[in-house]
């Protein structure tokens, strides 16, 4: 059977990316842009775990897992 990849950010975790997402958003649309989204990076290393950087910020690590 197929799996899928889920990642899963605590609740600080997720006030932590909509604070960085907001911050970022806000500047764009302020200097007449349109928004451009976000870039994550997930780091996985099968002895530590997985991390997440939104826009270049650690924001620790992550629940990240393969399931049915």
């Amino acid at each position: 059977m197929a799996k899928k990849l889920n990642m899963q950010l605590s609740e600080e975790q997720t006030a932590q990316y909509l604070s960085i997402m907001r911050k970022k958003t806000e500047g764009e649309v302020n200097a007449g842009c349109e928004p451009s989204g976000a870039m994550l990076t997930i780091l996985v290393c099968p002895i530590f775990g997985a991390s997440l950087d939104v826009e270049g910020q650690d924001i620790g690590e992550i629940v990240f897992d393969f399931v049915e």
